[in-house]
């Protein structure tokens, strides 16, 4: 693969970090909460039709997070939601080829970075859907959900989580 095909990781996570804030901003619009979950359900129907190993793996991840939020003493309504908002985290996947996906070989230096995009891909395909506070709260979580708090992550970050 030519190294010029892989867009700029920090160029597209900038870029869609910049729609997610405008997404946030507006999230106490007048948009209808069922709107949210029909669009998205959209998206989860398509990953299915796309790849199924994913869409069972966004299910798994879904219902671990529920358990623990539960057992963390979180509310129903708000364990529920996030379960939901959880389920998109792979979204950005459906862009991406299947031989880069499951394949028995190390990737290349390049083919990881387009999978690393699929964080960001996710983030927009969700955005682009609805702006509604699932669809917001989804979306930040496929952005982020490669990171971790010692900045070793897909994008680099060490600043998510704030105490």
């Amino acid at each position: 693969m030519d190294t010029k095909t892989v867009p700029d990781l920090k160029t597209e996570f900038t870029r869609v970090v910049k729609i997610l804030d405008s997404a946030v901003a507006a999230l106490h619009s007048d948009h209808p909460a069922e709107d949210d979950r029909v669009a998205l359900r959209r998206i989860l129907t398509e990953q299915k039709e796309r790849d199924l190993g994913t869409r069972l793996h966004v299910e798994r991840v879904a219902s671990y997070a529920y358990g623990l939020l539960k057992a963390m003493g979180e509310e129903e309504d708000v364990a529920r939601f996030l379960m939901n908002a959880i389920k998109l985290h792979d979204a950005g996947k459906i862009d991406m080829p299947q031989e880069l996906l499951y394949n028995a070989r190390k990737l290349t230096a390049e083919e990881f970075e387009q999978i690393k995009l699929h964080t960001v891909h996710g983030a927009e395909r969700i955005l682009n859907t609805s702006t509604g506070p699932l669809a917001t709260t989804a979306a930040e979580i496929a952005l982020y959900h490669h990171e971790r708090l010692d900045g070793s992550g897909y994008h680099g970050l060490w600043n998510i989580v704030t105490f």
